[in-house]
């Protein structure tokens, strides 16, 4: 399973998980995700946008931006998103 980072250029962040992975790990019926990031113990709650399901298949949050910034992972260089798997 492969997630990107996500920004929307500005002040934006998030992970995107790509139509594939959205399609089927994601249920249309959710309004929110519960994120654990890194190796944190507890979770984040991240509400999902209805362009989740239309263009942008990322979860977008303050908290996953601030998590990035705190872990030194943004900003990263334009085009070059983190990726994991």
């Amino acid at each position: 399973m492969e997630v990107n980072a996500w920004s929307s250029g500005d002040s934006g962040y998030g992970i995107a998980f790509g139509n594939e992975l959205r399609d089927k790990l994601f249920d249309k019926a959710w309004e929110h995700v519960d994120l654990y990031l890194g190796a944190s113990k507890e979770s984040i709650r991240v509400g999902i946008a209805k362009s989740f399901w239309v263009k942008c298949p990322a979860v977008r949050s303050k908290t996953i931006k601030h998590w990035f910034e705190e872990n030194g992972f943004a900003p990263w260089p334009s085009g070059s998103p983190l990726t994991s798997s």
